[in-house]
């Protein structure tokens, strides 16, 4: 019994991890920003303009 346990541990972790993955990466990101900004550090026209415009 422990070995079947052991091996769907094994074959589902990376999924799994994935997905925590994306969580670290997204607060990460989010916290920069809100630093930068905090800081005055971002240029707003960058963020609001458009593709057409630049």
């Amino acid at each position: 019994m422990p070995q079947f346990a052991v091996a769907l541990m094994i074959g589902n972790e990376p999924i799994l991890d994935m997905f925590g993955t994306v969580q670290n990466v997204t607060g990460n990101i989010t916290t920069s920003f809100l630093v930068a900004r905090k800081a005055n550090a971002v240029e707003k026209g960058v963020y609001q303009s458009t593709k057409e415009s630049q």
